[in-house]
């Protein structure tokens, strides 16, 4: 609605902010209110105006910036382009997606993991013996295997460890070399594991935990060996962080 008034009647920080819309001058010329002559503002010459900023009009007036702004939205929400449908796309499949983020499986046991804890002891006589396999451990159909810790104790208090009695691993058949085979040091124990990593990717695949005596001296020893590890699924033998559809 357009309300006809004098500039008499505008309020004084109204003429001199220029807060009017716009005002209509003599023959349709559109003023701002700094734009009005000053003879204009002095005699009180009426003009049209819009109503000021805050007063509510009689009915709903919409200015066409104002409109051109909102079919603008209307239209983007009728009609988006491709980039905001190919958003809205993702976005909706991101919403069914449940993210994973954990360790290999081979990094971390987890819930399709089954542990492996595995000991045992021999006795050794007092002769030059071969390697004997005191713990072996087979790989299950359908599963990779790590062994993450071994220990060996001889329980004569005595035995310093000297090299007279050796350890060992055979995988497959063949010797493990890199240091783990024909060593003499106490590797851990029965309570404080020494860590590892000895990955057994083949299924079936045999690891065998061995020791020998390399001379005849000193008396027949008990040893005590042990190793501990998890198996998981190869179908869990992902690699990283993995995401998965969930139904809802």
């Amino acid at each position: 609605m357009v309300h006809a008034v004098g500039l008499q009647d505008l309020p004084s920080h109204v003429r001199r902010s220029g807060l009017i819309v716009r005002v209509f001058g003599p023959g349709g010329t559109v003023l701002t209110a700094q734009g009005i002559p000053a003879s204009q503002r002095m005699v009180g010459q009426r003009v049209f105006a819009l109503p000021t900023p805050g007063k509510v009009p009689d009915q709903d007036v919409t200015v066409s910036a104002d409109r051109d702004a909102f079919d603008h939205a209307q239209f983007a929400r009728n009609y988006p382009t491709p980039d905001v449908r190919m958003s809205q796309a993702l976005l909706a499949g991101l919403r069914r997606m449940n993210i994973t983020a954990a360790p290999p499986a081979h990094i971390k046991p987890s819930v399709w993991s089954e542990p492996i804890d595995l000991s045992a002891s021999v006795a050794l006589a007092a002769a030059v013996t071969p390697f004997q396999t005191v713990i072996s451990f087979r790989n299950p159909p359908g599963r990779m295997s790590r062994i993450t810790h071994y220990g060996v104790n001889v329980t004569n208090p005595a035995y310093t460890y000297d090299g007279t009695i050796l350890w060992g691993w055979r995988y497959n058949g063949r010797l493990i070399d890199q240091g783990l085979t024909n060593w003499g040091e106490q590797r851990g124990s029965m309570v404080f594991l020494r860590p590892t990593v000895i990955i057994m990717k083949d299924e079936g695949a045999l690891l065998e935990f061995l020791v020998r005596r390399p001379a005849a001296a000193g008396p027949a020893y008990t040893v005590q060996m042990c190793m501990r590890g998890w198996t998981w699924r190869l179908r869990n033998n992902y690699v990283g962080t993995q995401a998965s559809v969930t139904a809802y």
